[in-house]
């Protein structure tokens, strides 16, 4: 169970992994905060019915590591028609799942950044080239 629930939360950040360096960021840091979650049972009950949900969580505190000034909470809500408390509710428990610890370090960036461009280059209607710099900059 835990390998389809990675896979169907792997498919929301791939697909929304378009050639642009602001998105294949977020979904970097994205594919890392799954990668930790997939550890704890609690988040896996939590997201096997929320994939959705969870996918626009992450993606909404990538922004918050990532920018300086990321998109508000109400933003994501509005775009993802989904309610905005609820989104706030998520957002609190899957920073406490993550320990409150949102950061991600050049390393682990890299680690996930070259695996992502590769499965949307063969898994999306979008082709990625191959990086051409190290990641992260």
């Amino acid at each position: 169970m835990n390998a389809n629930l990675k896979l169907r939360l792997a498919r929301y950040s791939y697909q929304e992994l378009l050639p642009s360096a602001r998105r294949t960021k977020l979904n970097t840091v994205r594919l890392a905060y799954i990668s930790r979650l997939m550890k704890s049972p609690k988040f896996i009950k939590l997201a096997e019915n929320k994939v959705f949900e969870v996918s626009i969580v992450l993606l909404l505190l990538a922004g918050k590591f990532l920018d300086d000034t990321p998109y508000s909470t109400e933003r994501y809500a509005e775009q993802s028609l989904l309610p905005l408390q609820n989104l706030i509710k998520l957002e609190v428990d899957l920073i406490k799942l993550l320990d409150w610890n949102v950061h991600v370090s050049v390393y682990d960036f890299n680690k996930f950044l070259y695996p992502a461009i590769v499965f949307a280059s063969d898994h999306c209607e979008v082709k990625a080239d191959k990086p051409r710099s190290a990641g992260w900059q």
